[in-house]
């Protein structure tokens, strides 16, 4: 992997629930500043919070990433295309894909939807 690197929801989960395998991998990358988040994941984990204490500290640290958006309309012709190859991944996802796309980074999850997307999208996916 070279370059920033966008953490799926799946791997900040992950994280906080202490895997070493996952930890060991992203979390030298967290500390070298090769990673990126996406809006929609930010609220994607803080909506996971148990305690308003916990979101505003989850928070407070996704300030420390470069937070990437992109336009819905571009979200939907992705969802289209995905969708004609017999495809159909949750909305986040195809948000998240097209993020990617767009900055040209890796995403790296344990979701296998983006292999789905992969398949008709040129965006760069790595399953943890």
């Amino acid at each position: 992997m070279t370059g920033k690197i966008i953490l799926d929801s799946s791997v900040w989960i992950s994280i906080h629930r202490k895997d070493l395998r996952i930890c060991n991998l992203v979390l030298p990358l967290i500390e070298k500043r090769r990673v990126a988040v996406v809006d929609i994941i930010v609220a994607e984990v803080l909506r996971g919070c148990l305690t308003k204490q916990s979101s505003l500290q989850l928070l407070n640290g996704f300030t420390n990433f470069d937070i990437f958006t992109t336009d819905w309309l571009e979200v939907a012709e992705l969802g289209y295309v995905v969708g004609r190859a017999g495809f159909n991944p949750p909305l986040a996802d195809l948000y998240i894909a097209q993020s990617a796309i767009e900055e040209k980074l890796t995403v790296l999850t344990h979701d296998r939807h983006f292999l789905q997307i992969q398949e008709v999208a040129p965006f760069k996916c790595e399953l943890l």
